[in-house]
């Protein structure tokens, strides 16, 4: 394990250690979270070593794919940098497998067939018997416990690349300092300093879209997806509101049904609407907007990194894409907008991801500049573990919340899984899943549940799970398997699936 601060040159140590492996005639894999961070991975390892290194993910046509699977198999000497599906490909000398970034749960493929491209590295690399590099500045919890019990080693690189300070982190009181369509005045005077110095502004918010969700202001109903009852968030740009759960879009009029006297009104704020606010307050900058409705293709990434690298854009508003090992230059300054979901999250890792992403969006300030400030926009600025994580960093808030995580068996000291069973019936699935809970187990086997599924409704299908876990993944997995047998001797109209190591419970 790799623990290094944001900006401690992580990449230029994996390069050294690939060098080393080609010098000996051996085969690499490095893996990045994200299909956008294979550009600047490739062209960093370019520039060092005389191979020039493939790439492997999804975007690839079959005849791209099928020519990296034949390198592999006939044992050439290559790097492979790719993103989690990298880790099925037929090596056959394995010398390196370097995993970036590996607390990102873009490495989890959740989605029909499920697996953690980590650990399925960390299983190859054992078969290959070579050295497996997992790399992060705030690595996840399982690792940090394997780290403790002295599975993993851990070695550490204390001190950014360029030599530059960590940033100094702010926190504003929303309450106080109220925000104007995302913006609190503070936020926006440190704003002003930095573009009159010439320097850069990354705007980090969890919304994409134009508000988080429309109520009606006349019968104060909030426009769900009729078809899986979440809401539905408005994009501006296309005059739809769009469901982020199974993407089902309306137009605006299709909606001004809920009363006599409709008035649709938006809820919060998207990364659409801040950039509006941003180009009315700044109107002589250059404001690009990065997150999935404005980044759709590769021509528009390729875009977006020649922009971001030859000093086109003045700021950045963006969702997680912007943060996940970008290293623009001249960021002096990051504004995070609201934090304060992550820190009520109801899911058991919330916290853990919040804390991942703090310490993330804040190493994007100062990498190369004289100095870097993160100012973060909360209504609970008193919050102890926001403070732990401000005050003592990452590795003391992990270490807290793990003993809390002993202390109630959660993972990593439990395994657990989920089986989710949707059918047009919520009374029949959950009445297959009590069925389930009757199965004679062993008493080290806790069972939690019928409940609703996180998506209660997806596609006029109703979702409930069942929460299953055991100190023992040996006997966890023996008990899923009687789960497997009597799932699939039912009829064709309930639809089931087991996700073992959820990132989301």
């Amino acid at each position: 394990m790799i623990r290094g601060v944001t900006g401690s040159g992580k990449t230029e140590l994996y390069v050294k250690l690939a060098k080393k492996c080609i010098e000996e005639n051996f085969q690499i894999l490095v893996m990045v979270p994200e299909i956008n961070l294979i550009p600047q991975t490739l062209e960093r390892f370019k520039k060092y070593l005389k191979i020039i290194p493939l790439q492997y993910h999804s975007n690839l046509t079959p005849t791209q794919k099928h020519k990296v699977w034949k390198a592999c198999s006939r044992e050439e000497q290559i790097i492979v940098i790719g993103t989690r599906s990298s880790i099925f490909l037929p090596f056959k000398k394995l010398g390196l497998i370097v995993v970036d970034e590996e607390h990102d749960g873009s490495y989890k493929q959740t989605e029909m067939f499920k697996y953690n491209a980590r650990d399925i590295g960390i299983l190859r690399g054992h078969n290959f018997k070579c050295p497996v590099i997992l790399g992060s500045a705030t690595p996840s919890f399982e690792t940090v416990r394997n780290i403790k019990i002295n599975k993993y080693q851990e070695y550490r690189l204390e001190k950014r690349y360029y030599k530059s300070k960590l940033p100094m982190i702010t926190i504003i009181d929303s309450s106080i300092d109220r925000p104007n369509e995302g913006l609190t005045n503070t936020l926006i005077k440190s704003m002003k300093i930095e573009l009159e110095k010439n320097r850069k502004v990354i705007l980090f918010l969890g919304r994409r879209g134009f508000s988080n969700s429309v109520i009606c202001s006349n019968c104060k109903t909030i426009v769900k997806c009729p078809k899986c009852g979440t809401n539905m968030t408005y994009h501006k740009n296309v005059e739809k509101l769009i469901c982020h759960n199974c993407d089902f879009k309306q137009n605006i009029e299709q909606v001004k049904k809920c009363c006599d006297n409709p008035v649709l009104t938006p809820l919060g704020i998207g990364t659409q609407r801040v950039e509006n606010k941003v180009k009315q307050l700044f109107p002589d900058k250059t404001v690009l907007r990065v997150d999935s409705d404005n980044i759709t293709s590769k021509r528009d990434l390729e875009d977006f990194i020649e922009k971001a690298n030859n000093n086109k854009i003045d700021i950045f508003i963006g969702t997680q894409m912007i943060v996940k090992g970008h290293d623009f230059k001249d960021i002096s300054l990051v504004g995070i907008l609201n934090i304060d979901a992550g820190l009520y999250s109801t899911d058991f890792r919330g916290l853990e991801k919040t804390a991942q992403l703090i310490t993330q969006v804040s190493g994007r300030s100062g990498r190369q500049t004289e100095h870097g400030n993160v100012l973060i926009q909360t209504h609970n600025p008193d919050h102890s573990i926001l403070n732990t994580i401000l005050k003592e960093g990452y590795e003391k808030f992990s270490h807290i919340a793990l003993e809390q995580r002993k202390n109630v068996n959660l993972p990593p000291y439990s395994h657990i899984g989920i089986i989710v069973l949707s059918s047009s019936n919520m009374n029949f699935s959950k009445s297959v899943l009590n069925r389930l809970k009757e199965i004679k187990r062993n008493k080290s086997i806790f069972i939690y549940g019928p409940a609703q599924s996180k998506v209660p409704k997806r596609n006029n299908q109703y979702n409930y799970q069942l929460l299953i876990g055991s100190n023992s993944s040996k006997l966890l997995s023996e008990h899923i398997s009687k789960f497997e047998i009597y799932l699939s001797s039912l009829n064709k109209k309930i639809k089931w699936h087991i996700d073992i190591d959820p990132l989301e419970s």
